[in-house]
């Protein structure tokens, strides 16, 4: 089985990311805590350029589902737009270390920034 992560993201506000090893996003989703109808949008950017991947609404779509893969050792950046929290998840990639190495050393891992 896959090693899962997640991470809780404040809105209004930039992150810079280094993965240590492949890790696959899967979910973006608004928590119980959301602002009552809140609408939060989540940006990838890659230099100058701002990627809109999602925009969740409080009372309306709270999830997105996506697959997207973020290299070990590569730095890249989310933008946070709204009013409230977004909760991220997915898995490390198996392939990057191999199932059986994956297995050994990782476990779930939850972390707010």
């Amino acid at each position: 089985m896959e090693s899962f992560w997640a991470h809780s993201f404040e809105p209004n506000r930039t992150y810079t990311i280094k993965p240590s090893i492949d890790q696959r996003l899967t979910t973006i989703s608004l928590g119980p805590e959301a602002v009552e109808n809140s609408k939060v949008r989540l940006y990838y950017i890659d230099g100058d350029l701002e990627i809109l991947l999602c925009t969740l609404y409080q009372n309306k779509k709270t999830t997105a589902r996506v697959d997207l893969l973020f290299q070990a050792e590569k730095e890249f950046q989310w933008r946070i737009e709204g009013d409230s929290m977004l909760h991220l998840s997915g898995y490390y990639d198996p392939i990057y270390l191999g199932y059986q190495e994956l297995a050994k050393t990782h476990s779930f891992h939850y972390s707010k920034y």
